[in-house]
């Protein structure tokens, strides 16, 4: 008897402890629906609609285009860099009646180049330019081990001038396009959000409207419930016939249809919902809305 009682302790111990897991997932779950609002569906779906990211980012990659033609007018400065690099060569000197020697030079050059661009608005550009550059040659000789070195500058300086001829201007016919494909793309960014401000206030609608009829359907069910549980008693009374009953019976049966039928509709409305304004499709919401009437008053003059 004792380990009966022990193992009776532990199972309702078990079944204590997996009724308040259920309460408390249950308990998270409701904490965890998002009450949504039009407004804040709407602003969810400007921030998380798929169709509002890609055009964003199509708006981006204009503008960034457009930018990029627009930089190829600005006045640049290139500047060329030679780190100073070392070479090592061999070269061999013919010898009368006797073989050949070997001479080697070794070479040290750096420099930088140069270059301010100035684009004309014809197209073509102006540049001034600047080329520096300093080379320092040793050569040894192995007739008599002596060693020459050198040291070389060589400085240029100019103004190039180019200007395509019998040709479009292309940076400006590229500017132009790409300002057009920039402004189509705006035009198109901004379309795009006003459909989505209609679909998310028409979708947000439709979940109000499947809720209210869900809400009507359980109250229909309630009602023909009560009816079948009155009738049930007034048949046991002779009050009423069975044919009245099965009427009942069979009103009450169609309610429960129809409540079924319209918490289907209501959990699609939902998904839709969902997967129109870019939530995720496991989280849960509910609708809030502030619906307003106006009262008005008409009243009817007699003319005497």
């Amino acid at each position: 008897m004792k380990y009966i009682s022990i193992f009776f302790a532990i199972l309702g111990w078990s079944l204590y402890t997996a009724t308040a897991q259920h309460q408390i997932s249950a308990s998270l779950h409701a904490q965890e629906k998002t009450v949504l609002t039009i407004d804040r569906a709407i602003d969810i779906a400007l921030y998380g609609s798929f169709t509002v990211r890609s055009n964003d980012e199509s708006r981006k990659a204009m503008q960034y285009q457009y930018l990029y033609y627009q930089a190829q007018f600005k006045p640049k400065l290139d500047m060329y860099f030679d780190l100073p690099s070392w070479s090592e060569n061999v070269s061999e000197v013919p010898q009368a009646n006797d073989l050949p020697v070997y001479n080697s030079t070794s070479s040290i050059k750096f420099g930088n180049e140069m270059r301010f661009t100035y684009v004309l608005p014809t197209g073509g550009n102006l540049a001034l330019m600047s080329e520096l550059y300093h080379q320092s040659l040793r050569t040894t000789f192995q007739n008599d081990y002596s060693t020459q070195k050198r040291q070389l500058a060589y400085s240029q300086f100019g103004v190039i001038f180019n200007q395509p001829v019998f040709t479009k201007n292309l940076l400006r016919e590229n500017l132009l396009y790409a300002q057009h494909q920039y402004q189509r793309a705006e035009l198109s960014f901004t379309r795009t959000q006003m459909d989505i401000i209609y679909g998310v206030t028409n979708g947000f609608y439709e979940v109000y409207r499947a809720a209210y009829a869900k809400q009507i359907c359980e109250e229909r069910l309630t009602n023909s419930r009560e009816a079948l549980r009155i009738n049930k008693l007034k048949f046991e009374t002779g009050n009423i016939s069975e044919g009245d009953l099965l009427v009942t019976e069979i009103d009450a049966a169609q309610n429960d249809v129809l409540l079924l039928e319209s918490i289907g509709k209501y959990e699609k409305a939902k998904d839709d919902f969902k997967l129109l304004i870019g939530l995720n499709m496991t989280e849960e919401i509910d609708i809030m809305s502030e619906m307003e009437f106006e009262t008005v008053i008409s009243v009817n003059k007699r003319t005497v």
